[in-house]
């Protein structure tokens, strides 16, 4: 497969590469940061039908998705990593627990199982 057809199959969307063959509320979850529950509501503020493909959708239609969450202060893709990048390093910097162990160790969540069983 050529890089032109691939690319017709995909839409750049906030730097995500969403499928043109899915339906507006689940190819809205492919940004990072958006939700099915967010989608939905998205769909439902903007009276897009939620039912008709990604690729079907009119450039006004696409532009008032941008708009909508720009106005509402979403925070999506490269935004919201820097801004969780930033919680972490926050809690390096102050030295607490979580900091120390977990982000410092790249352990991901709290209590991770980190030795393992002994039988």
């Amino acid at each position: 497969m050529n890089s032109n057809t691939h690319n017709k199959k995909l839409i750049n969307f906030y730097g995500s590469m969403v499928p043109r063959h899915k339906r507006v509320m689940i190819g809205l979850t492919y940004i990072y940061g958006l939700g099915y529950s967010r989608s939905r509501d998205i769909c439902n503020y903007l009276n897009i039908d939620s039912h008709i493909k990604i690729g079907e959708l009119k450039p006004e239609d696409i532009n008032k998705i941008k708009s909508y969450i720009e106005f509402n202060d979403i925070l999506v893709e490269v935004d919201l990593r820097r801004k969780e990048s930033m919680y972490k390093q926050r809690l390096i910097d102050i030295g607490c627990y979580r900091g120390k162990k977990l982000h410092r160790r790249t352990y991901k969540v709290l209590k991770h199982n980190t030795k393992p069983k002994k039988k």
